[in-house]
């Protein structure tokens, strides 16, 4: 799941971004599963503050198998992508918290998916949406749950929408009134 969407954000980088010297053939190297040369390639620019490529190479080193496999590497990297705001970096981050090291981190995980959501990033709200629902790791709020699964549903996010359909009888009517009157007066951070 984690290398898809980096896959998918990767496509759009290709074409959004000016050519820059090791980025495209990082890029190609990634999407064919070639890290250590998307690593290679990535690095360079990552050092010199590139936050694309930062987060590239985190998402390589995350994504990767062993012995290349490096998630104190992948966490430099994302850390430093998302220190300049790019929005990826912090979702990878908080995926990297939650699913890959171990033991899971889930409050450093919410901590920055929450950073994300309160950016207008459709996952990152979808994951903070579940995460007060569950109860678990954040306060379990129906109304805030509601707010943040109809924000990201809003902005194009299917899983959101389907699991909002799915989970709406554990909501009270009030719940999903007060969830729904945040979500219109909610305005995204800068």
């Amino acid at each position: 799941m984690f290398q898809r969407y980096v896959l998918a954000v990767l496509a759009g980088m290709l074409l959004a971004l000016p050519a820059q010297a090791g980025f495209k053939e990082g890029a190609l190297a990634y999407r064919d599963g070639d890290f250590a040369t998307a690593i290679k390639e990535f690095e360079p620019l990552a050092e010199k503050g590139d936050a694309s490529a930062q987060y590239l190479a985190g998402s390589a080193y995350a994504v990767s198998k062993p012995p290349l496999q490096d998630f104190a590497k992948a966490e430099k990297w994302l850390r430093a992508a998302a220190a300049q705001g790019h929005l990826k970096a912090m979702i990878s981050l908080g995926n990297l918290f939650a699913f890959y090291k171990t033991p899971a981190d889930e409050k450093q995980a919410f901590e920055w998916f929450t950073m994300a959501a309160e950016r207008c990033d459709p996952e990152g709200q979808f994951m903070v949406g579940l995460g007060h629902f569950e109860g678990k790791t954040l306060a379990r709020d129906l109304p805030a749950a509601w707010m943040w699964l109809t924000l990201s549903s809003l902005r194009g996010h299917l899983l959101a929408e389907v699991t909002q359909h799915a989970i709406q009888d554990k909501f009270s009517a009030a719940d999903i009134a007060a969830g729904a009157a945040r979500a219109r007066e909610w305005r995204c951070k800068s």
